[in-house]
Formats: structure tokens, C-alpha cells, sequence
């Protein structure tokens, strides 16, 4: 008997994939790639830097695990990746970055399906 969970896993993971998903550039060093990912977002902060204060906005970012290549090898998101998305208006580079006590990804299923990348934009300076 299979899995019934780890079809629905796939079955749900398939339909974000064909339904809410845009165009990203997931970039390591001279490494990219360009992939399908759902677009979350997360609060924006304001953070105080000796004095100044800075907005800062944090995004999640949902992709297909199978779908992170870098340099022909599927790999795992690490702090200090890019990625690139344009937002119909202007492209935006977010850094691969924890979220508070988290790590810079979590597995979105007990499958290993999808992944939840984290990452932060700071103000543009």
C-alpha cells in the first residue's frame, strides 16, 4: 500500500506549483538558477542601527527542493544566497537569512517536497 499522505504532499505541492508560482533567480556566488517559487510575505521590520532607524522587509519564498541546481548539483538553501524577483515593477534582491531562532529553511512537508526559504531585504541606501 503507498503512502496517502506523501501523495497528497505531491498532489498539493503540484497544484501551488502550476497556480501560485512566479519566476525567481536563486543565485550562490556565480552560481544561478531560475526557478518557480511562491511569493509569501512576511511583516516588515524597522530595525535601529546606531540611531537610525531602517526598514527592512523579510519574504518567504516556497520552491520545489528538486528544483535547487546550482552547478549541476541539487543542493540545500544556505545563509548568504540570493535571490532575485521582480515584482512586476522592479527587481528586488532578498539575502538567504534565519528567521529569528529558525534556520534559513524548513521543509514546508514530512516529504521533503517543498522548502520555505527565508530571507530579508534591508533599506535601500
Amino acid at each position: 500500500m503507498s503512502n496517502i499522505f506523501g501523495q497528497s504532499a505531491a498532489f498539493l505541492s503540484a497544484k501551488r506549483h502550476s497556480a501560485m508560482t512566479e519566476t525567481v533567480v536563486y543565485k550562490r556566488g556565480s552560481d544561478e538558477v531560475s526557478i518557480l517559487a511562491t511569493v509569501g510575505r512576511a511583516a516588515d521590520q524597522d530595525q535601529e542601527l546606531d540611531g537610525f532607524v531602517l526598514d527592512a522587509e523579510r519574504v518567504d519564498f516556497i520552491l520545489r527542493a528538486e528544483d535547487l541546481v546550482l552547478d549541476s548539483q541539487l543542493t540545500e538553501p544556505q545563509e548568504g544566497d540570493e535571490i532575485e524577483f521582480n515584482n512586476g515593477t522592479t527587481t528586488r534582491t532578498y539575502e538567504v537569512r534565519p528567521d529569528g531562532s529558525e534556520s534559513v529553511f524548513k521543509y514546508c512537508d514530512e516529504h521533503g517536497i517543498d522548502i520555505r526559504v527565508h530571507t530579508h531585504r534591508g533599506a535601500d541606501l
